[in-house]
């Protein structure tokens, strides 16, 4: 007799529902975690961080960040750290804290984005007493380090932080080529390029094109055939010519082959001398150079200058010492007026100053000359931005993170939803790890094939034979990587050296704060809203771009077939292109192509414009009649420019619109800001990589992307620019997008990427883009990353997820739910436990309010250097409300047009 079992089927969500409770009880108990808050043992930390005597203390939740990472780099012996910070948390303070945390003074160098170098030294001052901050930014870089480690090849005395860039950290240097030009015995009446080495005239392999060349053989008087190689057997051959000066000077050469002595003055392998040496940027005498880098300073001119070259060489010498440290000597400033010194300034805080020429490396000077561990901490501020597998500042990330006792990696985005691109990061902070798991530095492609996704296409196509009874099997293998991320990832590679903290993780901790405290409910952050835009065509100009692009497509694919890829790029480019820029005729005609592949004629409207530029319009118009600003994101500022058109079209409707271009200098980006906001912008439009790094665009609560483009880390950055602490407004983000057309299909492959980006720290909340993702089929997501959510879903706090959603017009778009937050003065008084007002907490509001309608509590003249830093700030920056401006097409109340969009 059989036992029937009855067997119950249950969905994975009920089941990791059911479950979850004791799943992850298992999982607490089975984790050995370096750090656990509260813990007695941690003492000694802590007490390490109130010796600091910060000057902007942390709040709670980046002090619990501080400690666990203090902990374990200092109490474990980590190797290194990355702080997987939201943007606007404060990875500054943080990072630079948890260096600080050294047992004794600490020696810390800082790679920055070199528009942030002065940001940083700011920050730094007003956080740490008693501290050395040196700024190299700089061609002299390698002047002040080499004096400074003459002067202390030991620990220093005080901390100490050197401040670089990280384009300055890679510099090349220049060179010329160096061969001794002369007649030899060999060479006949001629004179050759000879090695300074061995003596030998210098041979270069030149190709069969080169040799068939008539004109190609007089140039280069090709002499030679034969091999270099010595090795039995070898019988290839190759055709060889005297170098010429062309060859020489391409790049840097070394003596590889030569000609052979007699009788037969065959090739021979060549000595390795090198062929070259570093030379100067010029030959300019030291009293030129020092006038030339003068002459660069803002606010001095040709007759300044000249004054200053009458002084002696002492005091000149003096003026250029403290240019080099970001001072302004005493002797310059008599020369200058108050407006002067402010730009001088300016600049040395930004970009740096230096009478050298040279542009040796710093990190190759680090790595010969000093030795390792003179630096304690380097610290990498947008660590992804150094992910590059082949890039010069990927290698110098590598070269200083060995150089350093410990590493520190600063980024807002550790995944951009790829797993190779992970490889790099991580064996270059820590190889040991990485090999420990078999991973060497070249194994990039297995990474992502084993921790990550790919899609390979098999094809086979069989051809039939007449010469065989068995015909003939062609394979064809096509492979891309897909997003993605295996769990192991995270468990095995990201939470051991990784550290983890959002906005709402911070808020979360000073509510607690204030209910200990006796305070009401206090919001640090205000609501967050991503809402995606699903933008129908008329059925005309849907007709017309698809059948542009079916063509396109269809050209690229012959081409592919026949083994031409060169398609690819303008194929790609027009295709997105076609539905934004078909207002105009929207020509594809690659180069060195006969013809254009495909033209788009201009698409009919009736006025003008495009179903994608009256949302903006619209949009514009609802915002700033309820008082706020608007941020267009837009990734055609370049060739094929957008901008200008959608600043004439806000123009021309009465808004005032800026264009923010790349031709203003990084370092001079925020001033120029703040200047046309004080000036009455309302719209601000620019490509969103102006703007992703070190900018706080409190001013702009409405962010509308025009296009994403497809890079993860720069939508992001991007899209948190205003939603950041300080921020008392809600922020809105809008993501348009044209219906069945590429750049759907852009922006769907974006929302994925995102979406693992977030997994991978934990937080599996859908985003505004989520509705872009039609369906999960071949989405390529592994079970076991879809149990790992089902999982944290059940147990994951949902109060402060984003508000999502997704929309066809505007009347579909609803602010319920919306909420301001509190000042910086406010909650710093909860902080200082003054006394709360009875009007403290925060009413939740459907926005937009009324200009009056948030109350705030004002607190007396006591402030302290948080509030300085951030409520101040906010007050100062923010400028004054300004009455909407009656225009005869914006009604007092505007109504808005339904577009005829489709879900």
């Amino acid at each position: 007799m059989e036992l029937q079992i009855p067997v119950t089927k249950v969905p994975m969500k009920d089941f990791m529902g059911r479950f979850a409770e004791q799943f992850f009880s298992r999982a607490k108990d089975t984790l050995n975690p370096e750090y656990l808050p509260g813990d007695p043992k941690h003492a000694p930390i802590r007490e390490r961080l109130n010796r600091l005597s910060l000057l902007r203390p942390p709040f709670p939740a980046q002090a619990e960040v501080i400690y666990a990472g203090s902990t374990h780099l200092y109490e474990q012996g980590g190797k290194s750290l990355t702080l997987s910070q939201d943007m606007g948390t404060g990875k500054t303070l943080v990072g630079s804290t948890i260096a600080m945390m050294g047992s004794r003074p600490q020696r810390v160098i800082c790679v920055v984005p070199p528009h942030l170098v002065g940001k940083w030294a700011r920050e730094l001052k007003i956080t740490f007493p008693n501290i050395a901050v040196h700024k190299i930014n700089h061609a002299g870089a390698i002047e002040v380090l080499e004096k400074a480690y003459k002067e202390n090849p030991g620990a220093p005395k005080i901390p100490e932080f050197w401040i670089i860039g990280r384009v300055r950290l890679r510099m090349g240097f220049s060179h010329r080529a160096v061969t001794n030009f002369r007649r030899t015995p060999y060479s006949g009446v001629r004179r050759r390029h000879c090695c300074p080495g061995c003596g030998r005239p210098l041979l270069m392999k030149v190709t069969d094109k080169e040799v068939a060349d008539d004109d190609a053989q007089k140039n280069m008087d090709i002499i030679v055939n034969g091999s270099a190689s010595e090795e039995e057997g070898d019988i290839e051959t190759a055709h060889y010519a005297y170098v010429t000066n062309d060859w020489l000077n391409g790049k840097r050469r070394f003596c590889t082959e030569i000609q052979g002595g007699a009788p037969e003055y065959r090739v021979a392998p060549g000595c390795g001398s090198p062929l070259w040496e570093a030379r100067r940027l010029s030959n300019k005498s030291p009293a030129e150079i020092l006038q030339a880098a003068l002459h660069r300073l803002p606010g001095i001119g040709k007759k300044t200058i000249g004054a200053l070259m009458e002084y002696e060489s002492s005091v000149l010498r003096g003026i250029a010492n403290a240019l080099s440290n970001g001072d302004i000597h005493p002797a310059l400033g008599a020369l200058l007026n108050k407006g002067a010194v402010k730009k001088v300034q300016r600049y040395l805080d930004t970009t740096g100053f230096t009478v050298g020429d040279g542009n040796y490396a710093p990190v190759e000077y680090i790595k010969r000359y000093i030795h390792r561990g003179w630096f304690d901490v380097a610290i990498f501020d947008e660590l992804h931005e150094l992910k590059g597998d082949n890039t010069a500042q990927g290698v110098a990330f590598g070269i200083l993170s060995g150089c350093a006792r410990k590493t520190i990696g600063l980024t807002g985005t550790l995944v951009d939803g790829y797993a190779a691109s992970l490889h790099p990061l991580l064996f270059r902070s820590d190889p040991l790890s990485l090999l420990r798991l078999g991973y060497g530095a070249n194994d990039g492609a297995r990474f992502q094939r084993e921790m990550g996704i790919i899609k390979e296409i098999v094809t086979e196509v069989e051809e039939d034979s007449l010469h065989s009874s068995r015909g003939r099997k062609k394979v064809y293998r096509q492979t891309r990587n897909l997003p993605g991320l295996h769990p192991t990832v995270v468990t095995n590679m990201l939470l051991p050296n990784a550290l983890f903290l959002e906005l709402p993780d911070i808020e979360r901790s000073l509510q607690e704060e204030a209910q200990k405290k006796g305070f009401g409910t206090i919001r640090l952050l205000p609501s967050y809203r991503e809402t995606f835009v699903r933008i129908q065509q008329t059925p005309d100009q849907e007709t017309s771009v698809r059948e542009f692009c079916d063509t396109l497509l269809k050209a690229m694919k012959d081409a592919m077939r026949l083994g031409n890829k060169s398609l690819m790029g303008p194929v790609m480019t027009s295709a997105l292109y076609a539905a934004d820029g078909g207002f105009a005729d929207v020509v594809c005609h690659p180069k060195y192509h006969e013809g254009p592949l495909a033209v788009l004629s201009a698409l009919p409207t009736e006025d003008g414009l495009l179903e994608k530029e009256r949302f903006m319009r619209d949009l514009v118009r609802r915002e700033i009649a309820a008082n706020r600003k608007v941020l267009i994101y837009t990734i055609y500022s370049d060739k094929l420019d957008l901008t200008e058109r959608y600043r004439r079209i806000l123009v021309e409707d009465g808004t005032d619109a800026r264009v923010l271009k790349s031709s203003v200098p990084t370092e001079t980006r925020e001033e120029w800001v703040q200047d046309v906001i004080r000036d009455g912008c309302e719209v601000l439009i620019c490509n969103p990589n102006l703007v992703k790094t070190g900018l706080d665009l409190f001013e702009f609560t409405t962010i509308l992307f025009m296009q994403t483009g497809y890079s993860t880390d720069t939508v992001l950055q991007a899209s948190r620019r205003s939603w950041r602490i300080g921020q008392t407004e809600p922020v809105r983000v809008y993501f348009a997008s044209y219906a069945g057309t590429p750049q759907m299909t852009a922006t769907a492959l974006m929302a994925k990427k995102i979406r693992v980006s977030t997994q991978a720290k934990g937080n599996i909340s859908d985003t505004g883009m989520s509705a872009a993702i039609e369906s999960d089929e071949d989405d390529g997501t592994s079970m076991l990353m879809a149990i790992a959510n089902d999982f944290l879903n059940t147990i994951r706090d949902r109060s402060h997820d984003a508000i999502t959603g997704a929309i066809s017009c505007l009347a579909e778009d609803s602010t319920e739910g919306e909420f301001t937050a509190n000042s910086m003065r406010e909650i710093q008084a909860m902080l200082a436990g003054r006394p709360a007002k009875p009007d403290a907490t925060v009413p939740t509001v459907c926005i937009p309010p009324e200009p009056a309608a948030v109350q705030r509590p004002q607190y007396a003249e006591e402030e302290d250097l948080l509030a300085m830093v951030f409520g101040i700030h906010q007050d100062a920056v923010k400028t004054p409300a300004k009455p909407v401006r009656r225009r005869v097409n914006v009604p007092k109340k505007p109504q808005f047009r339904e577009l005829d969009l489709f879900e």
